[in-house]
C-alpha cells in the first residue's frame, strides 16, 4: 500500500535497539498470551503494539514449528559474485 516499504536491515536494528536489544526485542513484538503462542510465550509483553502471531516455516518435512515460530522479512540487497 502507499507509503508502506518492507524495512531494511539498518531499520530492523534501529527497533531491536528501541526496543532493548536483541535479548528483549522479541517479546516487546510478540503477542502476550497463549491464545496463538504455545505455553512457553511467557515474556511476551507486546509493548510495540506489533502484535506479532506465529505462523511455524516450512522444511523439506513440511510446515513445522505452528505455535512456536514467527518471522518476518527485511529489504536486504541483493549481492552477486563478481563474473
Amino acid at each position: 500500500p502507499e507509503g508502506w516499504h518492507v524495512p531494511s536491515d539498518n531499520e530492523w536494528d534501529i527497533l531491536t535497539d528501541y526496543l532493548g536489544g536483541a535479548e528483549s526485542a522479541g517479546c516487546s513484538m510478540k503477542e502476550a498470551g497463549t491464545s496463538h503462542w504455545e505455553d512457553s510465550n511467557t515474556c511476551a509483553n507486546n509493548l510495540s503494539g506489533f502484535t506479532g502471531l506465529p505462523a511455524g516455516y516450512r522444511d523439506p518435512s513440511g510446515f513445522v514449528n505452528f505455535g512456536r515460530h514467527g518471522g518476518w522479512w527485511s529489504g536486504r540487497a541483493c549481492r552477486l559474485p563478481p563474473s
